[in-house]
């Protein structure tokens, strides 16, 4: 099982929100193969903040968080009007989704107290996965209304991933955000599971040994960023 780079990413994670107030952008997560909510990834952040609020343009994962006890609402990072400043904002797997990732990212700098942290991941251009999606055209405008379908709400494009970043795109982006980059890195964000299928599993092993053999072509770009004082 490959968890190494896993174990790396989910520590950092942990440090960053450690003790912060926290906003996690796209607290619903994926959904499993049933169609169920699962948020497991923002119950995990929680056992390591100060307070977390969450937001997502999922209306029906929202009323389940919400009748699960966790504070959030309906929302997407372009136009979210904070209801206080963060000391920590995370954006992990979404940007690629958004029309406007530059005015999404102001927006959620906005949002970021002075000092403040933001951690964003996004899928690297140059990893094994990316390729592939662009080789056999996986997102393309033509199958993508049939294959993403349960992705179209407002304020997210319906053809799923719309933009790809590799770490000077990232770094530019941000940087006109009006944050300061302290760092860009490969990481590995899933890791091999056993409940996981066969070739979800296969394709998940070649995605991550990419990350072993060379950091460049690692599945996940990962940044901190950070709000000037």
């Amino acid at each position: 099982m490959m968890t190494g780079g896993f174990a790396r990413y989910q520590k950092e994670l942990q440090t960053l929100a450690q003790g912060r107030s926290v906003l996690h952008v796209g607290c619903i997560g994926s959904a499993k193969s049933d169609g169920t909510k699962q948020f497991s990834l923002h119950k995990e952040i929680a056992a390591h903040t100060g307070s977390l609020y969450g937001i997502d343009i999922d209306e029906e994962g929202i009323g389940e968080m919400k009748q699960a006890g966790f504070a959030c609402e309906r929302a997407n990072m372009e136009t979210f009007d904070s209801p206080r400043p963060f000391d920590c904002i995370l954006v992990l797997s979404v940007l690629q989704f958004v029309p406007n990732p530059l005015a999404a990212l102001q927006n959620m700098a906005s949002c970021l107290a002075p000092g403040g942290y933001l951690g964003v991941h996004v899928p690297n251009v140059y990893a094994f996965s990316s390729v592939l999606r662009g080789w056999f055209k996986f997102e393309n405008s033509r199958n993508a209304p049939k294959k993403h379908a349960y992705r179209f709400t407002e304020g997210q494009s319906p053809y799923g991933e719309v933009t790809v970043f590799d770490s000077a795109t990232l770094m530019n982006l941000l940087t006109n955000a009006g944050l300061r980059v302290e760092r860009i890195t490969t990481c590995i964000t899933k890791p091999v599971a056993r409940e996981r299928g066969v070739k979800e599993n296969i394709r998940l092993s070649l995605n991550n040994a990419a990350w072993y053999l060379s950091r460049r072509s690692g599945p996940t770009l990962w940044c901190v960023a950070q709000k000037p004082a």
